[in-house]
């Protein structure tokens, strides 16, 4: 973080050094910094994790377990089988368990001989479940014969095991399905081998029946049941089964790393609403709340292609990547698509584009919530910031692009068939969503980081955009943007929650272990949100094409190309330049012989607002106008206002004392008024320097 500081203000000159150190991109990486040094000493605190390892002689089951040497033969009499099955497991966890289980053997052959029928029984049952397990399955059937006690608990189970070691898988079906209605029999096991066996055959109706018995998640799974349910045609029990899918896997812990995401990418993207004075968060809620509930269809599109599209991803390039457009992107996206343009069908007009990708992001953050209490389950190294910085941002910009489609339609393109566009818009948000994960799906972690800069670069454009085309357009609002930087302190919290997390269940030693080596990429990534997601170059009215390779990263004075990724890293391809409302100075550059002697005392005045001036056919949305405090000296323009942009559009007013800028008159104020003014109306002066001045904010040239 430190690095991308110095980075970030490495031509910073001594008089904005108090602007550097009060700016939002400083005060969130001392927080930042100061929320991982705070949590590393709490984790001192956490008291080490306890070895849990289980003794030799720790019981599976209820029943308890005789002394490593007590086999004496009143002992073994009095047992029910269930607990000579444990000791056998138990034996066998044992290094001596084959010494010990050749002593039971002798006990159990001489307790054949008493009297008491069912004392014979349950030799009989030990002796076979030992021949059993010593691969001894003709000696294992005669004993379990002799057993005729037929309620026996664990008896059916056993002869199941033995048949299907025998691949007799009919036999074993009929002992596995009567061990189920024993009293204290291994009613688990002989469900486990049945719901196994049904599923590996598509036996649907038989695991219906299963269902009956109530099986537990573990043994009867969440997928399986739906599955069942879809397959027999019972599709009220299937609809709760899809809600009891989510419910399984909520956690406490993972409900709240879930619910913390959420609501730190919500209250980013809610406050990008910057020109409205009170914007209601609701509409954004109830987006969420459908965005969450949409997992519900797509579950439905799983299991359907579960059961009835056999296409799947095999690791070839063509297929996954076709595989990961139209069997993963397409369904995704409509899902979360469809409760947005519910939303906008019965909500009145909406004439801010700004919202419509609110409302799109809003979708994808309840869809992804619910995803991620599904992937939070099981809880492994970094999933939690894994997730954080990457899936749910993910999932925001894909629904982004589609919803971009009709902001272009209905604010740009009003010409074009809009079913188009918005159909174009659907289908390059599925490209972007396909390739995202056909990226991972491949293990092209190369390609996979290149192309997430570029979507998230794409994202940004989008809402810069967006925000230009508000009919509530305000300069004067437009500083509220620097406060998006604070997102880099939020997801710093979501780092610091994931290892404070592991040192409270696993220990400090492995909660350190997790954090250094997590840290280089959680930190790569929190630098290049704080760079990007803040980093908006806001003009009335202005459409940036989503291009990387533009005029506004070309040119005389701007980054060597060697730079250009390190650019779109650190600063993003847009490189914001709100300075309306600034104060500033100008003063003559040595060596400008036009303004030699006219701007020897410098000149202030204000930035009171922007121009989109056109060459060609090419647009240049970098120039300024800056009313005068004094009038200047020109014989043929207006003498109060000039038109000023930065020569080199990597430089910046509040990071270095001196930027070098071309300096225009205007002939006719007029001029300005139209929509897009000819560059070469205005008369060019050469160079001049430009400085930053702190005072009042100025008003907008009307």
């Amino acid at each position: 973080m430190l690095g991308a500081f110095a980075y970030h203000y490495r031509p910073a000159g001594d008089a904005q050094k108090e602007l550097i150190f009060s700016s939002p991109y400083s005060i969130s990486i001392l927080s930042s910094l100061s929320i991982l040094i705070v949590s590393m000493a709490i984790v001192k605190f956490f008291p080490e994790k306890k070895s849990t390892e289980v003794s030799l002689y720790t019981p599976t089951n209820n029943f308890q377990v005789l002394n490593a040497n007590d086999t004496t033969l009143s002992e073994l009499a009095k047992h029910p089988t269930p607990f000579h099955y444990q000791l056998f497991l138990a034996c066998t966890r044992d290094s001596l368990g084959e010494i010990k289980l050749a002593r039971l053997q002798r006990s159990y052959e001489t307790l054949l001989h008493e009297t008491d029928s069912s004392v014979r029984n349950t030799a009989h049952f030990a002796l076979g479940a030992l021949h059993l397990r010593a691969g001894a399955f003709d000696s294992a059937a005669v004993h379990f014969d002799h057993v005729h006690q037929h309620d026996l608990p664990y008896l059916h189970y056993c002869k199941g095991q033995l048949y299907v070691k025998r691949n007799q898988p009919q036999k074993a079906e009929r002992e596995f399905r009567q061990e189920l209605h024993i009293a204290n029999g291994n009613f688990e096991g002989a469900l486990s081998y049945l719901v196994d066996l049904y599923t590996k055959d598509k036996r649907y109706f038989q695991l219906k029946e299963l269902l009956a018995y109530n099986p537990s998640p573990e043994i009867f799974p969440d997928v399986l049941r739906r599955h069942t349910y879809l397959t027999t045609g019972d599709y009220t029990p299937y609809g709760a089964s899809l809600l009891s899918s989510v419910w399984h896997s909520a956690n406490t812990i993972g409900f709240m790393a879930a619910l913390l995401i959420g609501g730190v990418w919500f209250v980013y993207v809610f406050k990008l609403s910057i020109f409205e004075t009170h914007p209601s968060p609701w509409p954004m809620l109830v987006l969420f709340f459908g965005g969450a509930l949409s997992t519900l269809p797509c579950l439905v599109y799983v299991d359907l292609h579960s059961l009835y599209i056999p296409w799947e991803a095999d690791h070839t390039f063509w297929n996954d990547l076709l595989y990961a457009i139209v069997m993963i992107g397409i369904p995704e996206e409509f899902v979360k698509i469809v409760p947005v343009f519910f939303f906008l069908l019965v909500m009145p007009r909406v004439n801010e584009p700004i919202h419509y990708i609110r409302y799109a992001a809003a979708s994808a953050l309840g869809f992804a919530f619910v995803e991620n209490l599904l992937y939070f389950e099981n809880l492994s190294t970094g999933i939690i910031h894994g997730r954080a910085y990457l899936s749910v941002i993910g999932h925001m910009i894909a629904s982004s692009v589609v919803i971009y489609g009709f902001v272009l339609g209905r604010f740009k393109l009003r010409k074009t068939n809009r079913a188009l566009i918005v159909s174009l818009g659907f289908v390059a948000g599925a490209v972007v969503h396909g390739l995202y994960d056909f990226l991972i799906m491949q293990n092209l972690t190369l390609f996979f980081v290149i192309y997430f800069i570029f979507m998230v670069q794409v994202w940004i454009i989008i809402i810069n955009n967006c925000l230009n085309q508000s009919p509530r357009f305000s300069y004067a609002r437009v500083g509220e943007l620097d406060k998006s930087k604070y997102v880099a302190i939020a997801l710093t919290a979501i780092f610091a929650f994931e290892y404070l997390l592991v040192a409270f269940v696993k220990g400090p030693e492995k909660a350190d272990y997790e954090f250094y080596a997590s840290l280089p990429f959680a930190g790569t990534l929190i630098i290049f949100f704080l760079s990007n997601l803040g980093s908006f170059n806001v003009v009335r009215g202005y459409w940036r094409d989503i291009y990387f390779s533009s005029r506004e990263k070309k040119g005389y004075g701007t980054l060597n190309r060697g730079f250009l990724l390190t650019s779109w890293y650190f600063v993003n391809a847009i490189r914001a330049h709100n300075y309306v409302g600034q104060r500033v100075s100008l003063c003559n550059d040595p060596y400008n012989k036009n303004l030699q002697g006219l701007l020897e005392d410098g000149l202030e005045g204000s930035i009171v607002t922007r121009v989109v001036l056109k060459e060609k056919d090419d647009l240049d949305p970098h120039w300024f106008v800056v009313k005068l405090d004094q009038p200047f000296p020109f014989e043929t323009a207006n003498q109060r206002y000039v038109l000023v942009k930065l020569r080199n559009q990597n430089d910046s007013l509040l990071h270095e004392d001196e930027v070098q800028i071309f300096f225009k008159s205007i002939p006719d104020l007029d001029v300005l008024k139209s929509r897009h003014p000819r560059k070469d109306a205005f008369p060019f002066h050469g160079w001049v320097l430009m400085s930053l001045l702190i005072g009042p904010v100025s008003r907008e040239v009307s």
